[in-house]
């Protein structure tokens, strides 16, 4: 009964929207396969297979099988016979790829960066400090807080010869994604959750609600469902293509989510020029030049036709400017070429999400959860915890990057990719990542807010959701002693 929606995503996750839809599905294709999800995915299945673990293995490859065996055993969809497409055998790295087509929708840095440089090129001239004062006021930070000190980066781009001409490609590139829903993040959007302990609940034990606004879609996102077998018994919400619950409760705990919104993103601007004659690009590197990956990708476009596609890398990650109008970005004079690389956290490192997501769903303790969520790699969450004897415990799992502390542009522009200090140093450890168990009050909530306090050391994000929606939940959870079934239910569907 997801037939279709599950064709759609592997076709999201490889590219390949143009061999159903026609050459309008170009641009998208183009975006995809310059971020290289599906290969990603791949990858890492390849990797699984030697060093993932066996039984949440095993669990994909039947849930594969399983697909596969219904979609012989029934009629295409209606979608799929009106746009005459046959059924093509479902695998564990379309799976994988949908799971980090999930975490790129909940993010969108780049998307930020690319709009503060865009910014930077545009804005009339006047002094530095003038127009930066501007550019912050255009986006501001988190109510409260201030963004950090940033260097000259108005001089840094003219130094560089980056000016307004530039600016149309720039426009190019983030309106394409725009519009084809590739920009990522949950920008005018958002998600709830909030756990009650016992002695904050009518029941007598834990309530735990859970509100993920995740776009309008038919059919829906999320698949209802509960799986039982020998040692499981899960309920909740699971994604097509994903054999395991992702949010939702067994006989012990249940988990709910919201977005964290960290800075997991950064754009580089890489320095090009011509390697030897028949030989790919050179990237400027702290080290010197260096040759740039690239491969071809081939975009057939129904009806017949193709399109070949070069997707170049650096050491930082896909040159995402290849997806926009093409050609390398100039300086003002023509004698600098560039390109901007996007470094994502998602695409980096190996990382076993099945059995972390098999040892969730099995859990029988809040202990036990927060063990499980040590392997947890994309998108960071909010995820509150609640165990069937009162514990009540909030984590925000996930890999988010350490930035230098001489690195002046604090992830929020794009930053020249032949400097060292504006590389990454790693990954903030599982037990520096924001973490809260059982607070006196009684009581734990999220909606995309700033989750932590000013006295925490590390760097999450400058771009959070703004607080109203959090502040209505916390007056409406302390608005009375105990809550019910029916006083969540009504705090679920407020509107103020």
């Amino acid at each position: 009964d997801r037939g279709w929606q599950l064709e759609t995503q592997r076709r999201i996750g490889q590219g390949r929207l143009a061999e159903a839809f026609g050459a309008s599905a170009l641009e998208t294709d183009r975006f995809l396969r310059v971020l290289g999800v599906h290969r990603v995915a791949q990858r890492q299945w390849d990797w699984l297979q030697t060093h993932g673990d066996p039984e949440a293995r095993a669990a994909l490859l039947a849930y594969c099988a399983g697909v596969n065996a219904g979609w012989r055993s029934q009629a295409r969809p209606p979608e799929m016979l009106i746009l005459g497409l046959s059924f093509e055998e479902w695998t564990p790295a379309d799976s994988l790829a949908w799971g980090l087509m999930m975490a790129w929708d909940l993010g969108g840095n780049w998307n930020q960066e690319l709009l503060r440089l865009r910014l930077a090129l545009q804005l009339p001239a006047a002094p530095a400090d003038e127009r930066m004062q501007r550019i912050n006021e255009l986006m501001p930070a988190y109510p409260g807080d201030r963004l950090p000190a940033l260097g000259n980066y108005l001089q840094l781009y003219a130094e560089l010869g980056l000016g307004r001409p530039l600016d149309a490609k720039l426009e190019g590139l983030q309106a394409a994604a725009a519009q084809q829903g590739l920009s990522g993040g949950v920008e005018g959007a958002g998600s709830n959750n909030w756990a009650l302990a016992a002695s904050r609940s009518a029941t007598g034990q834990p309530l735990l609600a859970n509100d993920p606004h995740l776009k309008l879609q038919a059919p829906a996102l999320w698949y209802l469902a509960r799986l039982k077998a020998p040692g499981l018994q899960v309920a909740g919400g699971m994604l097509p293509g994903l054999p395991f619950i992702t949010l939702g409760q067994n006989q012990r705990v249940a988990w709910a989510f919201t977005n964290t919104g960290p800075d997991t993103q950064d754009l580089y601007l890489e320095e090009l020029k011509d390697g030897a004659p028949g030989q790919p690009a050179q990237v400027r590197t702290p080290a010197g030049w260096e040759a740039l990956s690239e491969r071809v990708e081939t975009l057939r476009i129904k009806g017949g036709g193709s399109e070949q596609l070069r997707v170049r890398s650096s050491r930082h990650g896909p040159l995402i400017s290849d997806a926009g109008p093409g050609g390398d970005l100039l300086s003002a004079r023509g004698e600098r070429r560039f390109a901007l690389a996007l470094r994502w956290a998602a695409l980096e490192g190996e990382q076993d999400p099945l059995r972390v997501s098999l040892a969730i769903n099995r859990a029988g303790s809040v202990d036990a959860l927060q063990q499980a969520l040590r392997g947890w790699h994309s998108p960071q969450q909010n995820m509150l915890l609640a165990e069937k004897d009162g514990d009540i415990a909030y984590l925000a799992p996930g890999r988010v990057p350490v930035r230098r502390a001489d690195n002046d542009l604090h992830g929020l522009l794009p930053a020249p990719g032949w400097e060292p200090r504006y590389d990454w140093q790693g990954l903030l450890p599982f037990e520096a990542l924001p973490r809260e168990r059982a607070p006196a009050r009684g009581w734990l909530a999220t909606a995309n807010q700033k989750i932590h306090g000013a006295d925490y050391p590390h760097h999450i994000s400058h771009d959070w959701a703004l607080p109203y929606r959090q502040q209505r939940i916390e007056q409406q959870l302390q608005a009375r002693e105990r809550h019910d079934l029916a006083s969540l239910a009504a705090l679920q569907a407020d509107t103020l």
